[in-house]
């Protein structure tokens, strides 16, 4: 047996885009393994894309459903802390500050402007802005660094001029006690500052409108028109936030590669969530040309120096599979360990595979169990599966056929394809459950539909063939068993059987 999750070129713990008219159905790569090949039928079911911190790029072949709705970007309510108010200094808002700067700007003459930009203080801050900002000079293109400086220049100025006015007004926002009139006021003159460019009061606008803050309604449009602002001016939040959310709503390859540059950008300012998953579509070569070498600097930056355990399980698939470097299996069970060890799942169960077959460790099946039960109690769907697996065969731990089909049952539930397929399976034979087709058949199919795992396109061709489970259709099984076939199953003796008879069938109408 090859534990279902093991990572194979066709098969890669990389991100993989939710299916759109302009994506074609991927196949589904058949396990090796020849101890469940009768029972389970193996193989290696299709991937689910997530662009989103903690619903992310994964760095695993488990699927994880794509959300409705994207609430856990990490993106904080407010950028800017300021000082608690007083209550009189608060309830004195009313946009003076606002106006009064506003008014101050607009009295500066150009050449005012252009000798207080030349002054030898101003000079002397601009040189500590340039050479304070850190940048990943090899995912700029030409002039994009000298660009980002200009940007960021300007938003010096833009806090100098309104930092009262935004400070305030954070303050007032940030404050529970505020009244709905003194939050609207202070968003209004937010919403100003911000027309301006000013990265930190757009993206705090962003993020009021993306979560509900502040006594406002959720309202995404309203939100990505503020976190573009920001995307606009190069503010690495900002440009992450939008780069992320377009990534998975993109119509045009256009608006992919669009996004995928936003992303770059972040990742080029140092924004550890961008650069991991920059790094990601660098693997596979999403909205950019794929470039393994860079992705693996890229993923060994976000492993080593970020410290993310995504980061660390994806750099071992890498020195595993020997994608864009040496195989190496010291250090891809290194790198497994320490993800493992901050409690990420997909790590737990490579780890697992490595030590069931002896890569880079001893052999160690008992602890290969072990590892999957752990990650089954955290509800993991693949690991489920997998521990049930071990449990009905018992390797490594005791043979269980009962709890075994449990576990799968639970993985099933969270629409694991190959646990329907498995469960499916079990309950038409009525192995170590209550023999029921129907249900079989009804199993079955959501894991030919949703799932697309082929086996289970070929049961359902094969139960409408024979009427079992439910009414005979030769029509819908000839369906069933060419989708199949366009997933990869050998079915091409089969199909012609069945197109000889209904030829027949329409030869005696004649």
């Amino acid at each position: 047996m090859q534990p279902v999750h093991f990572p194979t070129r066709g098969n890669p713990p990389s991100p993989i885009p939710a299916p759109t008219r302009e994506n074609t159905e991927r196949q589904t790569p058949q396990a090796p393994g020849p101890n469940l090949q009768a029972l389970f039928q193996q193989g290696i079911p299709p991937h689910y894309f997530d662009p989103f911190w903690n619903q992310r790029f994964y760095a695993s072949a488990v699927p994880q459903p794509p959300h409705p709705g994207i609430t856990t970007l990490y993106l904080e309510v407010m950028r800017q802390s300021s000082p608690v108010e007083k209550e009189s200094e608060r309830k004195d808002l009313k946009r003076k500050g606002f106006d009064s700067s506003k008014e101050d700007s607009e009295n500066e003459t150009t050449e005012l402007k252009r000798q207080r930009l030349d002054s030898p203080s101003s000079r002397a801050q601009a040189f500590s802005l340039k050479r304070n900002l850190i940048v990943d000079e090899k995912l700029l293109l030409p002039g994009e660094r000298e660009l980002i400086f200009k940007k960021h220049q300007l938003q010096e100025e833009l806090q100098r001029q309104f930092k009262d006015v935004i400070d305030h007004a954070i303050g007032i926002l940030k404050n529970a006690s505020s009244s709905d009139t003194e939050k609207k006021e202070a968003i209004e003159a937010l919403q100003k500052v911000a027309e301006k460019g000013h990265t930190i009061s757009a993206n705090t606008l962003g993020n009021i409108y993306f979560h509900g803050k502040a006594r406002q309604a959720i309202d995404i449009a309203k939100a990505l028109s503020f976190y573009e602002i920001g995307a606009e001016q190069m503010d690495s939040e900002c440009c992450y936030t939008v780069g992320s959310v377009r990534f998975i709503e993109f119509r045009t390859l256009e608006e992919k590669f669009d996004a995928v540059n936003k992303i770059r950008i972040a990742a080029a300012l140092g924004h550890t969530k961008a650069r991991y998953n920059y790094a990601q579509v660098l693997f596979q070569g999403i909205g950019v040309e794929a470039n393994p070498k860079e992705a693996l600097r890229l993923m060994e930056i976000s492993a080593t120096q970020d410290k993310l355990p995504e980061a660390e399980s994806r750099l071992a698939y890498a020195f595993r599979t020997g994608e864009g470097c040496e195989i190496d299996y010291e250090r891809a069970i290194e790198l497994y360990k320490s993800a493992a060890s901050k409690g990420y799942t997909p790590a737990k169960n490579s780890l697992a595979s490595m030590y069931y077959d002896g890569i880079g460790v001893p052999e160690n099946k008992a602890e290969a169990a072990r590892l999957y039960k752990e990650s089954a109690e955290e509800n993991n769907p693949q690991a489920q599966y997998n521990y049930g697996a071990l449990l009905i065969i018992g390797a490594g731990i005791e043979k269980n056929l009962e709890e075994g089909i449990r576990y799968i049952k639970l993985s099933a539930e969270q629409e694991f394809p190959l646990a329907q397929h498995t469960l499916a399976l079990n309950l038409a034979r009525g192995t170590g459950i209550e023999m029921n087709k129907q249900e079989a058949f009804r199993i079955f199919k959501a894991a030919a539909d949703k799932g697309k795992y082929h086996p289970s396109m070929s049961r359902v061709g094969m139960m409408y063939e024979r009427g079992e489970g439910v009414t005979q259709h030769w029509a819908s099984a000839i369906r069933y068993y060419q989708r199949a076939l366009q997933h990869g199953a050998q079915l091409t003796e089969k199909l012609n059987s069945l197109f000889a008879v209904e030829l027949e069938k329409e030869s005696d109408r004649t």
